[in-house]
């Protein structure tokens, strides 16, 4: 158990018609998670219904509950009762639960609700359980899309404030880091505040978060970011399913340590990731590797998609693992092209945010003939999906 968590047991009373909702909750923090942070949680319904108490067969139980009693209604497209106020106690719970702290209860003595909007802010579970409760999403999944600023690195090097500039007058309001190009942290937060713009989420590179992983935090804190993304990991340290499985051990404490810096860890794919090694593809491995509470995935649409992989497919099977994508399309041909001028389906993708878990959506393109033109066009099309 971390240090300076004391051991805690909660019962909470749920209506019984909102139950399974809110017992889909332990499959996106497992039990064993939240034993580590010294939380003991009871879930029971207003008629004494209540899963067995050891993790396994209670994790049987709700998936048998959530089965049963919710996914006929999302099947339907129809949402369970009350799917508001459901999504938005869910959301709470997931976020107090993740962050090891105790749900704080009423004067009646039950669970408080924290806003939806300020939870799914935060943490990558609160999109998962939005989606359990209202069903499949439609429009209104991503507030504001940003830009990944390896689309325009070339132009901050030159000149660091006016491409911000720039970035800003097209209409972006999110950025997100790939490297630092003004002389200090501090500049660059001032800049990102002159110009409106705000950064939620950045790159720190494999050997930093290795070898200056506290330097790392405090960078992303310094900026005011939600998340810290390892864009890639080194070859050498890749090579066999094994190497893949300490990854992920690795990542879990990666992302510990994130968590209590009050940061949240993420992992950006390439197309590497999906090729078979030894009759498995390495992302799932990493995926099962991973827990959930601790480590959530920037999902790189283009790289899955040049690696036959299917997005919506890992959306089910993954449900509110993804907080964060790149979008950037594929020609005909394989190359990156501007979003909306290749073959990616977007809004059938982001149709489907809540149920991934999406919080943040950044525009890219590795090697854009015009940077400028390029990030524009992604992000007028984009906005004529209004998603």
């Amino acid at each position: 158990m971390p240090t300076g968590l004391r051991p805690q047991s909660h019962e909470l009373v749920w209506p019984s018609s909102q139950l399974a909702v809110l017992l889909a909750l332990p499959q996106m923090v497992p039990h064993t998670a939240l034993a580590s942070r010294g939380i003991g949680v009871t879930f029971r319904g207003e008629a004494g219904e209540a899963p067995a108490p050891n993790s396994k067969t209670n994790d049987m139980a709700i998936a048998r509950i959530v089965r049963m009693d919710l996914l006929p209604s999302i099947a339907a497209n129809r949402a369970p009762a009350a799917p508001a106020k459901v999504a938005r106690d869910a959301a709470a719970l997931s976020y107090d639960f993740a962050i090891g702290r105790a749900p704080p209860v009423t004067a009646a003595g039950r669970r408080s609700t924290a806003s939806r909007r300020e939870v799914l802010s935060s943490l990558l579970l609160a999109g998962a359980a939005g989606a359990l409760a209202a069903g499949p999403a439609r429009g209104g999944s991503i507030a504001t899309v940003g830009l990944q600023l390896y689309t325009v690195r070339a132009l901050l090097e030159r000149d660091y404030e006016g491409t911000l500039a720039r970035i800003a007058a097209l209409g972006y309001r999110r950025v997100e880091f790939a490297g630092l190009y003004a002389s200090s942290i501090r500049q660059t937060a001032e800049l990102l505040k002159r110009h409106g713009l705000s950064a939620p989420s950045g790159h720190a590179s494999w050997r930093e978060l290795a070898r200056n992983l506290a330097g790392a935090l405090a960078t992303a804190n310094e900026l005011g970011q939600q998340f810290i993304v390892c864009p890639s990991v080194d070859e050498a340290e890749r090579r066999t399913l094994d190497d893949w499985r300490r990854l992920g051990e690795r990542f879990n404490r990666i992302g510990e340590e994130a968590r209590r810096a009050g940061l949240r860890f993420a992992y950006h794919n390439h197309d590497f990731e999906f090729r078979p090694v030894g009759g498995q593809v390495p992302y799932d491995v990493l995926l099962a590797a991973t827990d959930p509470a601790l480590v959530g995935m920037e999902i790189d649409l283009y790289w899955v998609t040049r690696a036959g992989g299917d997005p919506l497919a890992y959306f089910r099977k993954h449900p509110g693992r993804f907080p964060l994508a790149h979008l950037k399309d594929m020609a005909r041909d394989g190359a990156i092209t501007e979003v909306g001028r290749g073959v990616i389906d977007f809004r059938r993708i982001l149709d489907q945010a809540a149920l991934a878990g999406l919080v943040h959506g950044f525009v890219e393109h590795d090697e854009p003939k015009d940077a400028l033109d390029s990030i524009e066009a992604s992000l007028r099309y984009v906005q004529h999906l209004d998603v």
